[in-house]
């Protein structure tokens, strides 16, 4: 059997290695899917190297030899392999010869590369892999099926048949207008002026039948795509929405959006294309028949057509779908960059980047142009292949119809009957032919779509701490043994970390930049989960407690009211705990100054609102849910010192339990207790904190200071 070298894309950001992988034992013959590998490989948003590629080729029984050479030696390379590219990713290559590479780029599909931009690419790295013993020709994949994709969609089953039932109607009438087109013709040259007027009448009435039911059909279809597409988008982003953040974090908000758009696509051909391909199969078996009923010969010549074009249709297939590919990853770096210079438009004008933000995105654009412009060629060499083998055909069918005439083995009745019957067959058979091949090739899209479907939603995950009864526990918060790291490749972030905080205490946790305290706080509000160990919140296991306000670092205002923001677009708002929220965070004599109060809109992102206006509004938010543990993220750092005091004695009222991660030392100051994050692990401090002295100079860079009143100047070694 041929080898084949398959193209994959990448869904993730990070995970050209791990797919490039999945194309070499594609190309051996085992067919893998991506998220098998992802959790073989356990990749994060580092990605992986070289020797993290080599391990993961072994768990898959393929031998590798890392290589270094030079552009010119790659000729003598085993192939395919794996390039190094532009030192950030990796690539397959499939052939090289005298002038250019075609490499199979994970993130931007087929690529066919002169050699003098392959060298500012090539890094001159070079990993060649082939099967062990062990190796075993199977596949993994299963293909994404529709059921799977759709769900349970209630009366389409119902929708479908009326539309398949409508779709039928309409082609027998089709079919039956060539037999009344005969004996109209046939009549009217016989000279029965009477039975030719009841034939144009039967005529006219069938077509009037025609246009009904094609009305009909066209209706149902309309209707059972709105059911669909309802349905479909509900249903993808619901279960998008129950994924786990690390799903996010790896995909850019371009590339998720342009996955509704393949649904979206998935949807059109879906509806569009299968009853056609169910009806134009019988309408093709049907007119086939009717055909050699009429002549054999001119049949034959028909049929000769279609099998020449359904050939073409096969020799473009994988070409399609490889453009498709490529198409579709262009169009998500477009979208991307477009959403990243929106999002990003202050920077860009603050730093005078609008020019090369603006040439970046038109070098993007043109690699797109390039993408589409060989799809679409790839698509007008078929309809121009069209029209030449329906030319010659029809060229042929009237010269030998037209003798037939002549020796008088066919009526012109007949012959006009069997012109229309061929019209018929080669509108539906070339119809069923692309059809096909339009499904075949939506097997991109519907990747696409089943890298969402696929995924294991948060519950899932979440469902392996088990429910216990478990007795009262005096802590709102416990941390027992916990060790996080983003892959199996990374270094621990988090190792063996163990923290009890009592019910109504207030705990700093402070460290160093970068060092892992914001990863803390996804852990412990159960935005992420640890690799070991465990966290409970009020005594019970993370994923059953709701009663925790957090703020984090990179929270957001949403697109609204005031209100709408506090109460976070609850159905039944309370307007008194919105304004309750709102004074305890200090907030309700700036919204008071406002002409539209808590009406007042406010745009994405908290365009209106200052930096503290924000923070503030977030902490409002945090309290609607009436948590019993706040945690705070950096969630004060735009307040000053005295707002930051008041809205500190509002909480302490409340006696709510408080985790704040914090630099600045009035707000660590405020807690009963203070731990430092260092060496993966939390060390008490509060003892050294308090008798750290107040300053009023002697700042250096390492120190953590505050300009006010009173500053505490501390370092990392003062504990």
């Amino acid at each position: 059997m041929r080898q084949r070298l398959p193209l994959i894309m990448q869904a993730e950001t990070s995970e050209c290695g791990v797919v490039c992988l999945a194309m070499i034992a594609g190309f051996y013959g085992r067919a893998t899917t991506l998220s098998s590998l992802r959790r073989e490989c356990s990749t994060s948003l580092r990605g992986l190297t070289l020797e993290h590629l080599i391990t993961a080729a072994q768990r898959l029984h393929l031998a590798s030899r890392p290589l270094r050479v030079e552009l010119s030696e790659l000729q003598e390379v085993s192939l395919p392999c794996i390039l190094h590219w532009e030192m950030s990713h990796f690539v397959v290559l499939r052939s090289v010869s005298r002038s250019h590479l075609t490499i199979h780029d994970p993130a931007i599909g087929v690529r066919r590369i002169s050699l003098e931009n392959a060298d500012q690419s090539f890094t001159g790295v070079v990993l060649e892999l082939w099967p062990t013993e062990d190796f075993t020709r199977k596949s993994d994949s299963v293909p994404v099926t529709i059921t799977e994709l759709l769900g349970s969609v209630s009366g389409v089953r119902r929708l479908g048949a009326k539309t398949l039932f409508l779709s039928a109607l309409t082609e027998l009438l089709v079919i039956c207008t060539p037999l009344l087109l005969q004996f109209t013709v046939d009549r009217a040259t016989a000279g029965q002026g009477n039975i030719l007027y009841m034939g144009v009448v039967a005529l006219t009435v069938c077509c009037l039948l025609e246009a009904l039911a094609t009305l009909s059909r066209d209706l149902s279809i309309i209707n059972l795509g709105n059911r669909i597409s309802l349905a479909w988008q509900s249903n993808l982003l619901s279960h998008l929405l129950q994924l786990s953040l690390p799903f996010f974090e790896k995909r850019s908000t371009g590339d998720l959006l342009s996955r509704f758009d393949a649904a979206e696509s998935v949807r059109l051909m879906l509806v569009g294309s299968y009853a056609n391909i169910l009806v134009s199969g019988l309408v093709t078996a049907f007119t086939l028949v009717a055909m050699f009923f009429y002549s054999p010969v001119l049949a034959s010549i028909v049929i000769a057509g279609a099998i020449v074009f359904l050939g073409i249709r096969q020799g473009t297939l994988r070409k399609i779908r490889e453009a498709s590919a490529s198409q579709n990853m262009h169009e998500v770096a477009l979208r991307s960059h477009l959403l990243e210079t929106l999002q990003g438009i202050r920077p860009i004008k603050l730093f005078k980047k609008t020019g090369w933000r603006n040439s970046h995105w038109l070098n993007v654009l043109v690699d797109l142009m390039n993408a589409r412009s060989t799809t679409e060629t790839t698509r007008s060499w078929i309809n121009g292949s069209n029209t030449a083998i329906l030319g010659v055909e029809l060229a042929l069918v009237i010269g030998i119809g037209g003798h037939l005439l002549l020796l008088h083995k066919f009526s012109v009745g007949a012959f006009l009957a069997f012109l229309v019957y061929r019209d018929h067959f080669n509108v539906r058979a070339f119809a069923l032919i692309n059809g096909t091949y339009d499904l075949s090739a939506m097997s991109t899209q519907l990747s696409r779509v089943g890298d969402i479907v696929r995924e294991s939603p948060d519950s899932a995950a979440a469902a392996k701490l088990e429910a216990e009864s478990m007795p009262p526990s005096p802590y709102s918060m416990e941390i027992n043994d916990v060790s996080f790291r983003y892959s199996d490749h990374d270094p621990w972030i988090i190792q063996n970390l163990c923290l009890r905080i009592q019910q109504g205490e207030c705990v700093s946790i402070t460290g160093r930049s970068g060092i892992g305290k914001s990863t803390l706080v996804k852990l412990m509000c159960g935005l992420l989960r640890p690799n070991e160990g465990e966290i409970y919140a009020n005594g019970k296991p993370l994923n059953e407690e709701h009663s925790l306000g957090v703020v984090l670092q990179e929270d957001m205002v949403f697109a609204g009211t005031i209100a709408e923001n506090i109460h976070f677009f609850a159905e039944t708002p309370d307007g008194s705990l919105i304004e309750h929220c709102a004074r305890l965070a200090a907030l309700a004599e700036d919204i008071d100054a406002m002409p539209m109060r808590y009406q007042t809109q406010v745009g994405t992102g908290g365009a209106g609102l200052s930096g503290g206006q924000k923070q503030r509004l977030l902490i409002a938010r945090a309290l609607y849910t009436k948590p019993s543990i706040l945690i705070f993220d950096e969630s004060t750092s735009h307040l000053d010192l005295l707002t930051e005091r008041t809205i500190s004695q509002s909480l302490s009222a409340l006696s709510i339990t408080r985790i704040l991660i914090a630099h600045r030392p009035e707000t660590i100051a405020i807690a009963d207790r203070v731990v430092a994050f260092r060496d993966r692990k939390l060390i008490d401090i509060t003892d050294k904190f308090r008798a750290l002295p107040p300053k009023t100079s002697g700042q250096t860079a390492r120190d953590y200071t505050q300009r006010s009143s009173t500053h505490y100047v501390y370092s990392n070694e003062q504990w």
